[in-house]
């Protein structure tokens, strides 16, 4: 919108970005936080506890002919498919905007826990606690991710940090909850009323949840190959794939006193090397810092 102050050789186009008259850090935003941790701790915090299931799958003879490695790759496919889908979902994201592709996928992690309690065959199992499961969640959590960073400027890190607590706080209560569950009731009802009080939760965060996308007009590219070339962007890489640990469960030693003992001696050393690829990243990020320092450090 373009404004004319004086008329004449000397007029002046004073140009108003909406933009401009936002408020930040402060009222609607904190339901978004609220919002965003319930996402977090309904999606991330769900397939945290996978372990659980893992557990009993690995305990009992449920699907003939499944190997502990099919279990593995089950609980995997989790984050690989919300990784996978996520060129897919920014794009639909900015053409029909944020809440659709998360609705869908608030139906689509539900169907998948629902239906996986009716799984007989692993590849059921792979299609509906893999598949469906780790869909659900990469439509359901992507979508969310640019929205607090629309309504907070100086509390964002603060924003953030409670909403990425969630992720840990579901990890801890859905983990507990299905153990209690499968005991109580049967592997079966787990799943169901763990897909129904996901769909719950996160059909009520998804309501609450409000982008700013008309006023900001943020770009958005569903994949940009110039990031490929960043030895920032292959640290944040080499950091994320070792903290993968799926492939430790094809070291345990069933029958001997210490089963998990050489998992956990791989997945402690897979950490600290990926620890080291975080850590070389920090080092990069504070060395640009000191030759490119912000209007504030300058002030301090």
């Amino acid at each position: 919108m373009t404004a004319v102050v004086s008329e004449g050789p000397h007029a002046e186009d004073v140009t108003q970005d909406p933009a401009a008259h936002l408020t930040f850090d402060r009222g609607y935003g904190w339901v978004c936080v609220a919002a965003c941790f319930v996402v977090n701790f309904s999606t991330w915090g769900i397939v945290s506890a996978y372990g659980v299931y893992l557990s009993y799958y690995l305990r009992h003879d449920l699907f003939p002919g499944a190997t502990p490695r099919d279990f593995a790759f089950i609980g995997g496919l989790n984050f690989a498919a919300a990784v996978l889908v996520a060129p897919l979902v920014t794009y639909l994201a900015r053409v029909w905007g944020t809440q659709p592709p998360m609705l869908f996928g608030v139906v689509t992690l539900a169907t998948g826990f629902v239906s996986a309690s009716f799984a007989i065959t692993t590849w059921q199992l792979y299609l509906s606690h893999g598949t469906l499961v780790g869909v659900g969640v990469g439509f359901t959590y992507i979508p969310s991710i640019p929205i607090l960073s629309q309504w907070f400027a100086k509390k964002r890190s603060l924003a953030n940090g409670i909403t990425s607590a969630g992720s840990g706080v579901g990890g801890i209560v859905f983990s507990l909850a299905a153990a209690r569950m499968i005991e109580s009731v049967s592997l079966a009802w787990s799943l169901r009323i763990t897909g129904i009080v996901a769909f719950i939760l996160n059909f009520l965060a998804v309501v609450l949840i409000k982008d700013r996308n008309k006023v900001i007009k943020p770009s958005q590219r569903p994949f940009d190959t110039k990031l490929l070339r960043q030895y920032n962007v292959w640290l944040l890489l080499m950091w994320s794939f070792g903290s993968s640990e799926v492939i430790a469960l094809n070291l345990r030693r069933p029958g001997r006193d210490r089963v998990y003992l050489y998992p956990q001696i791989f997945a402690g050393t897979v950490y600290i090397v990926a620890s080291a690829f975080l850590f070389q990243l920090y080092r990069r990020k504070k060395k640009e810092k000191a030759r490119h320092p912000t209007d504030s450090d300058v002030a301090l």
